[in-house]
């Protein structure tokens, strides 16, 4: 049961979730809020338990709860499917660094999607018996049976038949054990559907250690990629897992996530910047493929590079977008003047006359409550009058409308 929820970047308020049980790693998990002096801040999107298995939720900035049950379910869905999209952010040498947890979240999403795939894994054995229903191998009837005279032919008793039956192995029992004991505890935001078979017999949890043995020797003798995978992340599980109440679940790099869902949201909405503004239609939208795109500027250094979260260009119109993971804006954006800069007379061999993209249109795309739009810099001409109408815009989008288009299409 969730029972209290804040937002990322949200003050923190360290008595009231000391006295719900709640832990937090202070070293990581916050961040000083601007301008409060000693004031923390949540600085991570996830969820927590405390001992008595209730749940705290914290929800990416600027994300309005409405159901906290509902949300949290959406919120998993979300981050789930950044997971799916980008796995070498949660597994393999970046294990941990994206995604953070005491519990072993990261492998049981690895054993769930082989269940949801292939379903539990079984194996099949042909066994042949006389007498049976089945179908009639005459190779072993051939080599068993025996020869009798009736009516003058000669006949074999008995025939021998070939069944194919299906047997639970260890491996069946190690899935069914991670997957209903994960969803007894977490199905509150999970909301998977569980295996419908009960516990097995043996203690998974305390024999831990024997399993890994059991699983690595396992290894030894498997060949396919599928089942090596299983294997590898029933490995981890049970390597990881612990007995005991607090645990949590957290995306430490939310950004990354944001990034990826504004690039899906300008590539399906966007058509165009007008009035000072960015223009989004789900009718005319122009598709452009916004992707991440590096560029090399540095002549002196030539393997130097500056990489843009979301490009595209369309007829004589460059668009430069930076995905902004923020609570609010402070200061001036340098990084994204400079991007502009660097770019706007940039062309395709340097002894073009012409520049590639005579427009050059420059936005940060930031996380909000509800859609809105401002200048963030205009070039004075004093300063600089070749670049007198250059503009960098502030895009705020409604941060439950991205998420839903990138979960739901």
């Amino acid at each position: 049961m969730i029972i209290v929820w804040e937002n990322d970047g949200q003050p923190f308020d360290q008595q009231k979730i000391e006295e719900l049980g709640f832990r937090i790693n202070t070293a990581k998990d916050l961040t000083g809020l601007p301008g409060t002096g000693d004031q923390q801040a949540y600085n991570f999107v996830g969820f927590l338990t405390n001992d008595e298995n209730d749940m705290m939720a914290v929800f990416p900035k600027h994300f309005t709860v409405k159901d906290v049950e509902a949300d949290s379910e959406f919120l998993f869905r979300v981050i789930n499917k950044h997971r799916q999209r980008h796995p070498d952010c949660y597994l393999g040498d970046q294990y941990g660094n994206s995604f953070r947890s005491n519990y072993p979240f990261a492998a049981f999403f690895g054993i769930y999607d082989y269940y949801r795939r292939f379903g539990l894994y079984v194996e099949e054995r042909s066994l042949v018996k006389a007498g049976v229903d089945g179908r009639i191998s005459w190779k072993e009837t051939i080599r068993r049976a025996g020869t009798y005279l009736a009516g003058g032919k000669v006949v074999m008793y008995p025939l021998y038949y070939k069944q194919k039956y299906v047997f639970s192995t260890f491996l069946t029992e190690c899935m069914v054990f991670a997957i209903n004991y994960t969803l007894d505890k977490f199905g509150s935001f999970l909301k998977l559907p569980q295996t419908g078979l009960t516990f097995p017999e043996f203690d998974y949890l305390r024999e831990r250690r024997s399993v890994v043995e059991r699983l690595l020797r396992l290894r030894e003798q498997v060949f396919r990629d599928e089942l090596l995978s299983l294997i590898d992340h029933l490995v981890i599980f049970y390597s990881l897992i612990r007995e005991g109440g607090c645990y949590y679940w957290k995306c430490d790099t939310f950004s990354a996530v944001w990034e990826d869902m504004v690039s899906e949201y300008l590539r399906k909405y966007f058509c165009g910047v007008e009035q000072g503004h960015i223009v989004f239609n789900k009718e005319r939208s122009w598709h452009l493929p916004f992707a991440k795109r590096k560029f090399y500027p540095n002549k002196a250094i030539e393997d130097q590079y500056i990489e843009l979260d979301a490009y595209a260009a369309k007829g004589n119109s460059q668009y430069i977008f930076d995905a902004k993971y923020y609570t609010h804006i402070h200061g001036l954006d340098y990084k994204q003047l400079v991007y502009h800069l660097l770019l706007c007379e940039m062309r395709e061999r340097e002894m073009d006359g012409e520049v590639s993209y005579p427009v050059t249109l420059s936005a940060l795309v930031l996380p909000g409550e509800r859609r809105e739009s401002r200048v963030h810099f205009e070039m004075d001409p004093r300063f600089n009058k070749t670049y007198g109408g250059m503009q960098i815009l502030e895009e705020y989008l409604d941060i439950r409308e991205v998420m839903n288009v990138y979960v739901n299409g």
